[in-house]
């Protein structure tokens, strides 16, 4: 006969693997794509964007920025989707893991509505660039990317749900 401990620490146990392994998939679902997308930003795109002046913030300040994007003259051999359109496709990638993360993890109607609204909103944005009806630059890259990285993230946590649903 097992003891009531023994079923408690069985409990504590699953909780505490299932706990390291949202922890797995918030970094590698959320902060690593987040995190390239905005290295990709400050290494490989020019100094004079919005978002410099949305945050009062000039790289040139910072001479070790400064050296690391004059090691990063990569971008000569780097696709132009690589600098302008991934770390879009990135963030969206990003926004729908947590977004999935924060529905834990339970693919519903709900959820997939939010998923889609986020892709959405993301494409309208180019498109009302495409139109000049707010400032920036049409790319169709972006819209694929746009869609790319906001289609990914379901059918990975649906995949990785399927296999561990297998392996119970």
């Amino acid at each position: 006969m097992k003891s009531s401990l023994y079923y408690v620490f069985n409990l504590i146990t699953f909780h505490s693997i299932q706990m390291r392994f949202t922890l797995h998939l918030f970094l590698y679902g959320v902060l690593i794509p987040l995190f390239l997308g905005v290295l990709i930003y400050i290494l490989f795109r020019t100094e004079n964007l919005v978002y410099n002046n949305w945050i009062q913030f000039n790289l040139s300040y910072f001479s070790a920025l400064n050296n690391i994007r004059y090691w990063s003259q990569l971008y000569d051999f780097l696709p132009i989707w690589f600098i302008y359109s991934l770390p879009d496709g990135l963030w969206i990638f990003s926004l729908n893991s947590f977004i999935i993360l924060l529905w834990n993890r339970e693919i519903t109607l709900s959820l997939f509505v939010w998923l889609l609204t986020i892709i959405l909103l993301a494409m309208c944005h180019e498109l009302l660039q495409k139109f000049n009806i707010i400032r920036g630059t049409f790319d169709i890259y972006d819209m694929i990317f746009y869609l790319i990285g906001g289609i990914l993230p379901p059918i990975i946590f649906l995949k990785i749900k399927t296999n561990q649903n297998e392996n119970l």
